[in-house]
């Protein structure tokens, strides 16, 4: 399998996919209240929306592990040591920095990307992983 390759069989029909990572962005008041929500995570929706407002689901491809680390090697030669601050590689490349942090959620690890000082203090970033079986 080519690490550049987003596609992948589907299971069932054999059809070529490619997969999504499905992400929101909210306030911290927001997230405490994550309990209570009935709703399932924004890959089971009906529709992909793309979209990047705040408290609404976005979508990146979702990347295999090699291809997280080939782009972030390539990043560090292109841009040094900066493109390891949060604010940065988002704004860089969001889909790598997503991935990035999906597997760090995954696999229980901390985000190890340095927090830009925003000069407000009130900043705050904290991750959820969910995933299902089909």
């Amino acid at each position: 399998v080519e690490l550049e390759q987003a596609t992948v069989p589907c299971p069932r029909c054999g059809s070529a996919i490619e997969p999504k990572l499905g992400f929101r962005e909210m306030t911290i008041e927001e997230s405490l209240g994550l309990t209570n929500q009935r709703g399932g995570p924004p890959q089971i929706e009906m529709a992909l929306k793309n979209t990047s407002d705040l408290g609404e689901e976005s979508f990146v491809t979702y990347r295999n592990p090699g291809f997280v680390r080939m782009a972030l090697e390539r990043h560090l030669k292109e841009q040094g040591e900066s493109v390891l601050e949060r604010d940065k590689l988002k704004q860089v490349d969001a889909e790598l920095f997503y991935n990035f942090w999906w597997y760090c959620a995954r696999f229980s690890l901390p985000l190890p990307f340095a927090l830009s000082d925003a000069g407000d203090g009130i900043a705050n970033w904290s991750a959820f992983a969910a995933w299902g079986r089909i």
